[in-house]
């Protein structure tokens, strides 16, 4: 596997993720989100980019297609968990939950809420065309590194 496709790949990633948090922001009715959810997105887009989706491309192109899908659903669910940590933190230090296990409880509800609003087909629909056609652009990105590399 040609190395330079997982810096591709994250940049790839956290383009995707970073509109696809601006996507989100109208979806979700906090009033917080618009000033730091796309960043903190975009490094996890980053991130899974990286470490995800770089060494995922293999030989067939509906494998491609398939890692950039599963990528998107990966950056999805852990910009959420990152990004509840301080809301949750928040609501702790408020005094809303008296005990640890309540406050575990608050985190997965809290979770699962952003998660089911991101279920908006005005976000699903666009979101999973883009990380299929990140995957389709890894893949020949991929192919013609390899070639090249094998030319030599």
């Amino acid at each position: 596997m040609f190395t330079l496709i997982r810096p591709i790949a994250a940049v790839m990633m956290m383009i995707v993720a970073y509109y696809g948090a601006v996507l989100y922001i109208p979806i979700s009715f906090e009033p917080g989100l618009a000033r730091g959810m796309p960043p903190y997105t975009a490094m996890v887009g980053f991130v899974v980019g990286w470490l995800f989706l770089g060494g995922m491309l293999k030989r067939q192109l509906w494998f491609s297609i398939f890692a950039g899908l599963q990528a998107g659903v990966m950056t999805a669910i852990l910009a959420s968990l990152v990004l509840t940590i301080p809301r949750i933190w928040t609501i702790i230090m408020r005094g809303r939950y008296r005990e640890v296990t309540d406050a575990v409880r608050g985190y997965v509800e809290l979770n699962m809420d952003w998660l089911m609003r991101a279920l908006n087909p005005d976000l699903l629909i666009p979101m999973g065309i883009a990380c299929a056609i990140v995957g389709a652009v890894l893949h020949f990105i991929n192919r013609g590194l390899d070639a090249r590399r094998n030319d030599r």
